[in-house]
């Protein structure tokens, strides 16, 4: 049986493997908690309250990360972390349906016309 070889072949050129090819990927998490509201406690101060929470916890999960005591891993893949990609943004307030959230005053209302009622 003899090895056929095509004209390309032929010519001189042959195929390689490609090695080192590089790709990024972005992962994102998201963290949310319920925001607990105490008796003298307006919904500014509990939200930040909240905010700060969820700021430490983003806070401890990219120390993880960067120290590998919560390594990131997929078998056969060499991954490596760029230390500098890990971020957060601000906090946003998620109403249930029917209620849309207030910014400045960190509370859910009802939408009525062109008001916003709290609630």
């Amino acid at each position: 049986m003899k090895l056929q070889r095509n004209k390309w072949q032929a010519e001189g050129h042959s195929r390689q493997r490609r090695e080192g090819l590089t790709f990024e990927v972005f992962i994102s998490f998201e963290v949310s908690i319920n925001i607990q509201h105490s008796e003298g406690v307006d919904s500014y101060d509990a939200t930040l309250d909240a905010d700060y929470q969820m700021i430490g916890i983003a806070e401890s999960f990219f120390t993880e990360l960067n120290n590998g005591t919560l390594p990131l891993e997929v078998p056969e893949v060499e991954m490596q972390l760029d230390e500098t990609a890990s971020t957060y943004g601000f906090a946003e307030i998620d109403c249930e349906p029917g209620y849309i959230a207030n910014n400045d005053d960190y509370v859910c209302g009802e939408y009525q016309s062109e008001l916003l009622s709290k609630v």
